[in-house]
């Protein structure tokens, strides 16, 4: 929001770079997640904390006995302000919400060992979906599928677990369509609605990759990033 510049670099250390005042800034061992409608920054430390961050100071830290997930994989902000933290607390998913005082704990140890860190959605109607990081064949004792938040008029969410083979086990990324369905991406794109999935045309590539990010452009068409095999563009004529 201030039109600063974050860059990651390897072993989690985080670069600010401030292009108006050509300053720069290194936040070693936090792992950049989002910024909050105040300018300030949101990280996942090396030590699992939750951590804000203003332009010069840290303003807060949040342990994981007090979020409730002690292995955080992704944090975002969601629309009315409020924090989202997922990953896995003690050996199983885990989600938490927060207003950055209090949290909310939601844990979801029999969907997943863990959310995936891309399998992460805010909808367009306040829900949110979280997916299995897991695939079927690396680990027994877990349902795999989707976790579904929905929002309450006293901003609690209830949980639903949407199950295979309703939906796709694993549902490693995440993005809703111009048209309102829900577009994952695992091995191949699934188009997922209230009344079930079904897949999507995408070239074979696609088919046998993990598709790590989703995005949809103004006139629609899909943009998928597999691992390793560059970014696709769907058009009118195919990939």
């Amino acid at each position: 929001p201030d039109q600063s510049v974050l860059l990651v670099d390897t072993g989690g250390s985080v670069l600010h770079l401030d292009c108006g005042r050509q300053s720069g800034r290194s936040f070693a061992g936090l792992h950049y997640q989002a910024s909050t409608a105040e300018g300030h920054d949101l990280f996942i430390s090396a030590g699992s904390q939750i951590v804000l961050r203003s332009d010069e100071q840290e303003l807060r830290r949040h342990e994981p006995h007090i979020t409730g997930v002690d292995t955080p994989v992704a944090a975002r902000v969601l629309r009315d302000g409020r924090w989202l933290v997922v990953g896995s607390n003690q050996g199983g998913a885990a989600a938490a919400i927060s207003d950055g005082v209090t949290w909310r704990h939601y844990p979801l140890p029999s969907l997943a060992l863990s959310i995936s860190h891309l399998g992460v959605l805010e909808r367009a109607n306040g829900e949110i979906w979280l997916g299995c990081a897991q695939e079927p064949r690396e680990f027994t004792g877990i349902t795999g599928g989707l976790a579904i938040l929905r929002p309450m008029p006293d901003g609690t969410f209830t949980v639903e677990l949407r199950l295979p083979p309703v939906v796709p086990f694993r549902n490693w990324s995440l993005r809703e369509s111009p048209k309102g369905d829900v577009v994952v991406g695992g091995m191949g794109l699934v188009s997922m609605t209230d009344r079930g999935y079904r897949a999507l045309p995408a070239p074979p590539v696609l088919q046998n990759k993990w598709i790590d990010q989703i995005a949809f452009d103004r006139e629609g068409w899909i943009w998928a990033a597999a691992w390793s095999d560059g970014v696709f563009r769907q058009t009118a004529q195919g990939w």
